[in-house]
């Protein structure tokens, strides 16, 4: 092939590619299809029932209470319940874990503590991460 064949046969191709670059694609559509489709909101319910009882209060060994509740009824993904102290001046924290089969949870804590009127909430705890924390019970007394 000769040099100027090849330069013609290289404008051609330029000159097609162009001008079939800028003529508008051409498709339409013929069927309207409507879809229906359904989400659902996830919500993680808070145990009920929760009471705290006092087992025993002893002046040097403290009080020995157990914390009781019904179990959530949230679906699915209930992995355990965690069980929080909180005290008059806003402080809490966490007393214990337990299973998802568990309904209440026993200890005990220093009867000095019950000056703080120390109340307990349960919070249910799931695998996808979501919680929800019940309403506080009564406060200790001895």
């Amino acid at each position: 092939m000769s040099i100027p064949r090849r330069v013609l046969t290289l404008i051609g191709l330029t000159v097609a590619v162009l001008i079939g670059s800028s003529i508008p694609a051409s498709a339409t559509f013929s069927e309207a299809v409507t879809v229906t489709t359904t989400v659902e909101t996830g919500t993680v319910v808070a145990p009920t029932a929760v009471a705290v009882r006092t087992n025993n209060c002893h002046p040097v060994w403290g009080a020995d209470v157990t914390v009781s509740w019904q179990p959530s009824t949230t679906a699915r993904g209930v992995i355990g319940y965690r069980v929080i102290g909180h005290v008059y001046t806003g402080a809490s924290a966490v007393i214990g874990d337990t299973t998802a089969t568990a309904t209440s949870l026993r200890f005990s804590f220093d009867q000095y503590y019950l000056q703080y009127q120390p109340r307990f909430t349960v919070m249910t705890l799931t695998s996808y991460g979501w919680t929800a924390e019940s309403v506080q019970t009564g406060i200790v007394t001895c």
